[in-house]
């Protein structure tokens, strides 16, 4: 009769974040892979700052022609939630595919999140990279902002434009 007396439990915490995109004609040209890729790394990245998460695993995922479907994983040491550090880790994996073979879905995740608020931040006083990580998070923020406020194309990256 459809009657069930349990409660509901309409949300649950996220285990990965991830976009898409099924191509419109199949290739295995690196530029237009790369440009997709930079704009789910954007989208990710987004996803995880306004929910307030980092993750720790970028997966990056590729569709054959032949509709066999590929994956590749790296584990970083620290948790990201910047697109740039997204976008570079899935440039990496994409490295290992061969290209000869044509793709019709290119698609990025990331996994094993956490609340940023839970994280313990150390300090690392020889670590260059850390500030130039943390200033592209800033820039990511006050990209979020101007989109939210003014559309999602009022700002773009550079390396999204024809």
């Amino acid at each position: 009769m459809g009657i069930d007396e349990s409660p509901v439990t309409p949300f649950t915490e996220s285990k990965s974040i991830s976009s898409e995109d099924t191509l419109s004609v199949d290739t295995n040209d690196r530029d237009i892979l790369k440009k997709h890729l930079l704009i789910q790394s954007e989208n990710v990245g987004r996803r995880l700052r306004e929910k307030g998460l980092k993750g720790t695993t970028v997966t990056l995922k590729l569709k054959r022609a032949d509709f066999k479907q590929v994956t590749r994983s790296a584990t970083l040491d620290k948790a990201i939630q910047s697109s740039n550090l997204i976008y570079k880790q899935g440039l990496r994996l994409l490295e290992e595919f061969n290209t000869s073979i044509k793709f019709r879905l290119i698609g990025i995740g990331i996994s094993n999140l956490f609340h940023e608020k839970k994280l313990q931040k150390q300090l690392n006083l020889f670590d260059k990279l850390q500030s130039a990580d943390k200033s592209w998070e800033d820039i990511e923020r006050a990209m979020d902002t101007i989109k939210k406020r003014f559309g999602r194309d009022a700002i773009n990256r550079g390396g999204l434009f024809p």
